[in-house]
């Protein structure tokens, strides 16, 4: 049962930030909905990659930066990650 009792934890964690690669067909809820989600349920940073037009969008409370890959990105939480 240890098991099932980390699950349920890590379900309950919110992670510090997210990264979406935007799918063909469904570039609205990539674009649109998730970043308001994923901010709305308390991740500081959401990174939504383009591979057709190799841009990067960062999403945070205070607004959103529009960049170009390769691009490196430093999150709030102190991690650093190339897109």
């Amino acid at each position: 049962m240890p098991e099932k009792s980390k699950l349920r934890n890590a379900l309950n964690e919110i992670p510090e930030a997210v990264i979406e690669i935007i799918s063909e067909g469904y570039e609205r809820k990539d674009l649109e909905l998730a970043p308001e989600f994923y901010l709305a349920i308390g991740v500081k940073d959401v990174v939504i990659f383009d591979p057709q037009t190799q841009l990067v969008y960062q999403h945070r409370k205070d607004g959103t930066k529009r960049l170009e890959s390769p691009v490196a990105l430093t999150f709030e939480c102190g991690c650093f990650c190339e897109v």
